[in-house]
């Protein structure tokens, strides 16, 4: 995998942890699918893709927009692992949230006290504001400005019935969306490993802060 591709993609995948993180057992996601797309603010496309979100599982599909290249990761908050995919190559590997949080040198939310409708409850270090509510394509929204010392500082929508953020934009340059929202649960197929993949090593940060080697 080029190492500068999955980087990109990877990006999509970090606004989405760090604006949902692991969603409270009282505010479960309700099942769901959508279209989703990465943009830089100035109107850049970086990746489209897809979302389906079976809770504790959800999976996200990218598509680089300037190579093609595409990949996927199926997070289950349950085990605390990510599968990601590479569907060129055919290959996957298996990654603790753990691992993922230091591969992208972030200390991202992930774990149960996390609540898309009290971000900051747990969090004495973060500074959260609630805006006014807004409607997105016809779905309702609590929105959100949230500062923390772990991610860059965001606005995230959070549709009301869904229970997941359906918008998110980070400061540092990035808007998060998903569109063409489909409810109901997505076919269990979709969060296993492909048959025919071959598991391949996942990539490392040493105990002494060396750097991670590129994917192959």
């Amino acid at each position: 995998m080029n190492h500068n591709i999955s980087s990109k993609l990877c990006i999509g995948i970090v606004v989405l942890l760090s604006a949902v993180g692991a969603l409270a057992q009282d505010h479960k996601p309700l099942p769901f699918s959508a279209d989703s797309k990465l943009t830089k603010t100035d109107g850049k496309e970086i990746s489209t893709g897809k979302l389906y979100m079976a809770w504790p599982k959800f999976r996200q599909d990218l598509t680089d927009v300037q190579s093609g290249f595409k990949v996927s990761a199926i997070v289950d908050y349950a085990t605390q692992k990510t599968i990601a995919l590479n569907p060129q190559a055919q290959t996957y590997m298996e990654i603790s949230l753990d691992q993922q949080n230091q591969m992208t040198k972030s200390n991202l939310p992930i774990g149960p006290a996390f609540d898309a409708f009290k971000p900051c409850a747990g969090h004495n270090n973060w500074n959260c504001k609630k805006l006014e509510p807004q409607t997105i394509a016809g779905r309702r929204c609590d929105v959100w400005e949230i500062v923390s010392d772990v991610m860059a500082p965001i606005t995230t929508w959070i549709d009301t019935k869904l229970g997941f953020p359906i918008k998110t934009k980070s400061a540092d340059g990035y808007i998060l969306e998903y569109i063409n929202i489909r409810e109901g649960q997505p076919a269990p197929a979709l969060f296993q490993v492909p048959q025919g993949y071959k598991k391949v090593a996942a990539p490392y940060r040493s105990n002494t802060g060396g750097h991670l080697p590129s994917p192959s």
